[in-house]
């Protein structure tokens, strides 16, 4: 099944393509792709923007919901086990993560780094406040966070919603 959201980000008049597929076809090319697209204002696929890189749980990565920042950085939720920027580079981190304004990994945002931090599941719903705080929403009732210079990880229980502050850290 084959799905996707259309979006319009008014950061620059781009848009952003987003949910369950691995194909763009514009009127000239086929490209292939991994769930999130950013297009020009004509339609074309924005070729500054890594539009390869999230790695499937399964057969195609499903993104559930995408926030651009005020300063253009992309958070993205949903259900996937990895990204891969422009660079070849693998980045072991399961559903939600942030993106530069050109698609590459953001490792300043709270990630799973492979130890289990972060939430524990999907990410369904994500919403940045005027204050910046990010509101997300999923099926996940843990987040993890690593501390003692990697050593230990402590759990903070939520009831499938964590508020976060603009760097990814529980508040």
């Amino acid at each position: 099944e084959t799905w996707l959201e259309f979006k319009r980000v008014l950061f620059r008049s781009k848009y952003l393509v987003y949910g369950s597929f691995d194909e763009y076809i514009d009127i000239n090319n086929t490209y292939s792709v991994t769930s999130l697209i950013r297009l020009n204002s004509d339609g074309t696929l924005d070729q500054t923007f890594n539009y390869t890189g999230f790695t499937p749980n399964y057969y195609i990565a499903n993104l559930y919901d995408v926030k651009v920042q005020d300063d253009g950085k992309i958070i993205v939720g949903g259900d996937f086990r990895g990204y891969v920027d422009s660079t070849n580079t693998y980045n072991d981190v399961n559903y939600l993560l942030r993106l530069t304004e050109d698609g590459q990994f953001d490792d300043t945002f709270y990630y799973d780094t492979g130890q289990d931090e972060g939430v524990n599941s999907y990410v369904w719903s994500i919403d940045v406040t005027p204050e910046g705080k990010i509101l997300v929403g999923g099926d996940f009732d843990l987040f993890g966070v690593l501390g003692n210079g990697g050593n230990t990880i402590t759990y903070y229980e939520y009831g499938y919603m964590v508020v976060l502050d603009k760097n990814g850290l529980p508040i």
